[in-house]
Formats: structure tokens, sequence, C-alpha cells
């Protein structure tokens, strides 16, 4: 349970543990966890605090790795935390509740191959760049990692000409709309225009590190 030192977070942690879940409170304020734990503990719960600041993957690591070896393998994560600090993304997408049920496989499904063969890319290369033939500009990412040195995997999707149908499902999965699509650790950081700045600015080699 992120966010479990105050409020929404306290609450559901202390539900939960009335249930008979053993819980792992997260949040950045141990103290307030502490007490937290200890109150759950003498009602007769299983309970674990870990610090843990969710904008940093180490931090979120080590917080994964305390809960496992105090409790066993979490079963179910509740991201209660809200961090105000960041710009979030706001990004309308048609909820499942105003799309038919008849249609509703139908899209979930839609090229799903091409969509399975990015992920699996982007899961086993720290570089990917998603292109097509005919447009210069994957050409150009190709060409900014090579002189930076920076291996990466290549996958291109027909041209102009053909294949724009399982290429559409990309977009409809990503939400960028051209190519190329420039994944970076996992995370999509846009095009070659926008991996030309990372590059500049270096935070490329910052992500990469």
């Amino acid at each position: 349970m992120t966010g479990a030192c105050s409020g929404l977070g306290e609450r559901f942690a202390r539900v939960l543990a009335e249930a008979g879940a053993n819980i792992s409170l997260a949040a950045r304020r141990t103290d307030r966890l502490e007490t937290l734990r200890a109150e759950l503990e003498q009602a007769g719960a299983k309970a674990c605090a870990v610090a843990m600041d969710v904008t940093s993957l180490d931090a979120i690591g080590k917080a994964v790795a305390a809960t496992e070896a105090a409790l066993g393998p979490i079963d179910i994560l509740i991201n209660n935390h809200a961090d105000k600090r960041r710009n979030f993304m706001s990004r309308t997408i048609l909820d499942e509740a105003h799309i038919h049920p008849a249609i509703r496989e139908k899209i979930a499904t839609h090229h799903a191959d091409i969509v399975r063969e990015v992920q699996d890319a982007v899961a086993a290369n720290e570089v990917v760049v998603v292109g097509m033939a005919q447009n210069p500009m994957p050409k150009k990412a190709r060409r900014i990692l090579d002189a930076a040195g920076i291996a990466y995997r290549y996958l291109e999707y027909g041209s102009y000409l053909n294949a724009w149908r399982r290429r559409n499902a990309l977009k409809m999965w990503t939400g960028w709309p051209t190519f190329p699509m420039v994944f970076v650790k996992g995370v999509l950081v846009g095009g070659a225009g926008d991996l030309e700045s990372l590059v500049k600015s270096g935070e490329l080699k910052q992500l990469l590190a």
C-alpha cells in the first residue's frame, strides 16, 4: 500500500488488515508508518513498514525487495500515492463502459501480434526504434543512435504503400501519432526530434546509466 502514512492509504491498510491481509506499508514518512505497523500488529495483523519514494525506481525496487523478504510475494499492489511534484499527462481515451460489449474483443485483439512483438522487444532491449520504410525520420533516429555509439533494436513495419492498418495498432497502443517510436528502458521518449534533444541535453546518457 503506497501512501499509507495517512488519509485514504492508512484507512485502506486498516480495512485490509482487518480482513486478514498481510500489509506492507509504504511511504516516505517512515516514523508514521512504524506507528501504524505497530497498531496493526497489536490488533493481530502481519505488517511491515518500508520507506519508498515513488519517483525513484531504485527506491521502489528496494521497497519491493524488503516487502517480499518480510511477507512473501506481492499479490496485490494498491498505488494510493499521488505525486504533486510531477506533471501528469491528461489523455482522453474512450473507456470500456462506452464501448458496446459486442465489439470489445475486436478492439482488444486488433493486430495484437504487432503490439506484443514491440512489447517483447522493449522488455528485452534498452533502446528500441520502431519505424517504417520510405519514411526518413526512422533513419534519422538510427543515425543519431549510431553516432552516439548506442546499441538498439530496430523494428520495421511496412511502408507508405502497405501495412498501415498494422501500424495503426501501435499508434492506438502508444498514443504516439508518427514514426519512429523510440523507447528507452521501456519508456516512450518520442520520435527522432525528441531523441535528438535528449542526446544534445545529455539526458539520454542519464537514462541509460
